[in-house]
């Protein structure tokens, strides 16, 4: 009989060692899991940045392979762009599916998008390439969008800063790698365009794993179908109490009914991603070109103006109020254009110095834009909102002024008039950014997500762990803004 009993108790006992160190995974009320989702969260971009610089980097091999002009690649990268007009529908998408389905799904058809480029490259077809592009380009704009929803409505104040810091870190992981070791992997492959990009594939694939194995621990999980309801409420009942609201409450808000402050803000999106983002996308042409340098040379040069944002978590503190990031936008921006105009007139130290003081500039626009377009917008419904418009915004500014400098670029023969044209763009960006800060009507402290906006927080909502006890035995779904922030 002792004999009988033994294994299964040994078998219990096994059993209840893995659930102990499984639960501190998928338990959503274990401070581990909430860490964890903040990890893979701002992971979601780092792969597809990656691949999408790892492409520009090649771009005078792209040109030469294809025997395009200049103009012709910049549609490469201009049409894509155009598709971002899409992630206007982002909040009505989320609203019927969730962010959660909406991040995995957008990510898969993401890497669909970049598989079907890297077949075309092999190919030498332009068609083929441009399919991939607009695919991959599409829900990669999407999956951002998705991701600046979720950031936008957990976090506010500190928090938001913090989290937002991380979310550009890892994001300018991918840029500088991909910029960086573009020459290093051209010359593993032995100068093999389809292998390299092949190889950069496979590389850009983990921020996938990531963004699948955020929506199976959010999600997915027994522990999550079991007791997120008890802590956030069902969404059966966020539906009722959707259509218990009054008319004219916040949720009844169409997309295009933002804050004036939020448009103000869109429009700096529109300026300065309109000077800023060509600059990153033929930058390494523009250093082979204008200024002699190995394609290997010119990445890693190029790689310091992404390169700067690692600091973001470093200044979070001090751009977590809102009249503090207006002014960080508004003397980054005159900075980054005097940068573009002493590259033009090649003063001692060009271009390297300059990138660098670019890159510095990038650091505090990058963090303090986003925020500020949080910060203006006071409701959940708003965030949601001036997410998506801001998303379509950059991406028809990435459309027009990518296209237009590849025609001026054929044009003058250099890249000097398109620099011009990014330095004025940028400059008129400083303008608005001045005028928000005198004549805005933002006010501090920033505003904190209204009571009805919190009860409606979609299924995404993370909770505090310190919170969840209380939460579970009374079954009130209160979510603590500051979800990935510890609280006394």
């Amino acid at each position: 009989m002792f004999t009988v009993d033994t294994p299964i108790e040994n078998t219990t006992r096994s059993r209840s060692f893995f659930d102990r160190i499984i639960k501190y995974v998928v338990d959503p009320r274990r401070m581990s899991h909430k860490y964890l989702l903040q990890i893979l969260l701002c992971l979601f971009l780092t792969g597809p940045t990656f691949f999408d610089n790892f492409f520009n980097a090649c771009v005078t091999d792209m040109i030469s392979r294809l025997d395009i002009t200049h103009e012709k690649f910049s549609l490469l990268i201009s049409i894509p762009s155009m598709t971002g007009v899409l992630c206007g529908a982002v909040a009505g998408i989320i609203s019927a599916y969730g962010s959660t389905l909406t991040a995995a799904l957008t990510a898969v058809l993401s890497y669909v998008g970049a598989i079907i480029i890297c077949y075309g490259i092999s190919g030498s077809s332009f068609a083929t390439i441009m399919t991939g592009r607009v695919i991959f380009v599409l829900f990669w704009n999407l999956l951002g969008s998705v991701q600046k929803v979720i950031i936008f409505r957990q976090f506010s104040g500190q928090g938001l800063a913090w989290i937002f810091g991380m979310k550009i870190v890892a994001i300018r992981l991918g840029a500088v790698s991909g910029l960086y070791f573009a020459g290093d992997i051209m010359a593993e492959v032995d100068d093999s365009l389809p292998s390299a990009l092949y190889y950069a594939l496979v590389l850009s694939g983990i921020s996938l794993v990531c963004t699948l194995t955020f929506a199976y621990l959010r999600r997915g999980t027994n522990a999550a179908r079991e007791i997120l309801p008890l802590m956030v409420g069902h969404r059966r009942r966020q539906t009722t109490t959707s259509s218990q609201l009054p008319e004219g409450s916040s949720q009844s808000k169409s997309i295009l009914s933002i804050p004036r402050d939020s448009w103000i803000c869109c429009l700096i999106i529109f300026l300065y991603y309109g000077g800023l983002t060509p600059f990153e996308t033929f930058g390494v042409d523009y250093l082979v070109t204008d200024y002699g340098m190995t394609r290997a040379d010119a990445g890693k040069a190029l790689a310091l103006l992404p390169f700067f944002s690692f600091f973001s978590p470093l200044i979070s503190p001090i751009i977590a109020r809102i009249r503090n990031q207006l002014l960080g936008i508004l003397l980054s921006q005159i900075l980054i254009a005097i940068a573009i105009i002493s590259q033009i007139i090649e003063l001692p130290h060009a271009p390297v110095l300059y990138i660098c003081v670019m890159g510095i500039g990038h650091l505090i626009v990058a963090n303090a834009l986003w925020l500020a377009l949080a910060s203006v917008s006071p409701s959940e419904t708003d965030k949601t909102n001036a997410a998506s418009v801001s998303s379509a915004i950059y991406a028809f500014s990435a459309f027009s002024f990518n296209w237009l400098t590849g025609i001026v670029r054929d044009i003058a023969g250099d890249y000097n008039s398109a620099l011009f044209m990014m330095s004025a763009l940028i400059l008129a960006g400083s303008v608005v950014s001045m005028y928000l800060l005198q004549y805005g009507s933002w006010s501090e402290p920033l505003m904190r997500v209204n009571d009805v906006d919190r009860l409606l927080l979609d299924e995404n909502s993370f909770s505090s762990p310190q919170q969840s006890r209380s939460m579970i035995s009374h079954g009130v779904p209160v979510v603590h803004p500051n979800h990935f922030v510890p609280t006394n």
